[in-house]
């Protein structure tokens, strides 16, 4: 590679040869360096010379190559300036590291670009303000792909209705908790054919006399053709902050406060094209007739949904908060999933902020619950069914707090604290490992949150 032109009439003399560098009178950069270890095979024996004083042309597996000296034909004064340079070692080090770093592959050749791509391009908002997302195919599929999904639909459903038979209390609430999801349009009867079709059961714990329950879809439950619908689903880059962080943040803010988005996930309607990958059996008595439905918004157990809930808050947060960024970095930084965490230096900043995230979340459908706080004005703004305290009193430093992403929160002395129970007298060898890593777990927790 020259470090100056050559002329015209030089490069001309090579013409007729097919050069490895069509360019060589040029200076350029170099792209390559190949190893002197290599370069006695790349040769191919050939030799030519045109001229005593000029390069040799030599043949090689890429072509002609030229080595040699060049007749130099301009005259140049030398001139020297002594200058002073000083180069730390971090930035020499530095800078060989960066150069030997290979290239990033562009977003469109990863699984996140690829989400982020299509989350961009199929992704809309309704008259009403609600999102619309997509599922996030890895893979094309067609009408046969999950072949025997109804059946296997069929056989799991069996299984639950004879469960919910045996237990008067659990069948009720399931029925309940169907009962709701169809009325509120998350789900309706199918009027199209269903591709896949997804078995549900109930994951419940009795507590106090009542229970505890949430349907789980299973969206990993595979077809007689060996395919489940999230086996064809990217599941999509994780978004969510770490809760050490969240945590920490919260407790920057004198005034705070926390609150759920209600149903978050369905809240976010789902393309009417892809809901037939989303089909359900149901019905409420064994003398029903078994329907068949299709979920119509974001399901939880499809692999892509935390990823699409929690991009659809980040979509909020970057192009529809330009007038309030202080919902904007509540979205970002002081969410988890569908808990907000948040507050302010002073009582009318909290009430503020309050206000902006029930009206910016307001407009794309989703309700704040469980609200809990520090500062009793904050509470007032908000209906008592809405509180996850209820009418707690703020004088009474004896009642019990509420959870703050699986810590205890005492808000009247707004303090996190832990309920430990005491060991079983009598345990097993499962008992002693689930309590060693319960303690394990205590100890993480406290060491990495100093408050």
């Amino acid at each position: 590679m020259p470090s100056e032109g050559i002329a015209d009439d030089i490069a001309a003399k090579y013409d007729n040869l097919a050069l490895a560098d069509p360019s060589f009178a040029v200076p350029n950069n170099v792209d390559l360096l190949l190893g002197a270890d290599l370069f006695a095979r790349i040769l191919d024996g050939n030799r030519v010379s045109v001229g005593e004083s000029l390069p040799v042309a030599f043949g090689s597996v890429f072509g002609w190559i030229l080595i040699g000296p060049v007749p130099q034909t301009n005259d140049y004064t030398e001139v020297s300036c002594p200058i002073s340079l000083v180069s730390s070692v971090e930035n020499i080090i530095s800078k060989f590291w960066q150069i030997e770093e290979p290239e990033a592959a562009p977003d469109d050749f990863t699984h996140a670009g690829l989400c982020e791509t299509m989350y961009i391009e199929k992704s809309s908002r309704d008259v009403y303000g609600r999102f619309v997302v997509p599922l996030f195919f890895c893979q094309p599929v067609a009408d046969d792909t999950f072949y025997g999904s109804r059946t296997v639909a069929v056989r799991r459903f069996t299984f639950l209705e004879k469960k919910l038979q045996t237990d008067r209390q659990l069948r009720e609430s399931y029925c309940a908790f169907m009962a709701e999801y169809l009325a509120l349009g998350h789900m309706s009867l199918a009027t199209s054919k269903g591709l896949y079709f997804i078995p549900h059961h109930a994951v419940y714990k009795h507590s106090e006399g009542d229970i505890k329950l949430r349907v789980v879809f299973d969206a990993s439950a595979q077809a007689f053709s060996g395919t489940s619908l999230n086996q064809c689903l990217y599941a999509g880059p994780k978004l969510q902050r770490d809760v050490i962080d969240v945590l920490t943040l919260f407790r920057l803010s004198r005034f705070a406060f926390t609150a759920d988005i209600n149903k978050m996930y369905r809240q976010i309607l789902m393309l009417p094209e892809h809901r037939c990958y989303q089909h359900i059996l149901w019905r409420a008595s064994p003398h029903d007739e078994l329907r068949e439905y299709q979920l119509n918004t974001v399901t939880y157990g499809v692999n892509c949904s935390p990823f699409t809930a929690i991009r659809v808050l980040y979509n909020i947060a970057e192009q529809y908060c330009g007038e309030f960024p202080a919902v904007r970095d509540a979205l970002l930084f002081s969410t988890y999933v569908d808990d907000i965490c948040v507050g302010g230096d002073t009582v009318e900043e909290a009430l503020k902020l309050q206000s902006e995230l029930i009206t910016v979340l307001g407009r794309a459908g989703m309700v704040l619950k469980k609200w809990a706080s520090n500062t009793e004005v904050v509470l007032n703004n908000v209906s008592p069914d809405d509180r996850v305290i209820g009418m707690l009193p703020f004088d009474d430093h004896d009642a019990m707090g509420t959870k703050v992403l699986g810590l205890q929160w005492d808000h009247c002395r707004d303090t996190f604290y832990y309920h430990v129970q005491a060991v079983p007298a009598t345990t097993t060898k499962r008992d002693s490992i689930s309590y060693f890593k319960y303690c394990t777990y205590i100890v993480l927790e406290t060491s990495c949150i100093k408050f």
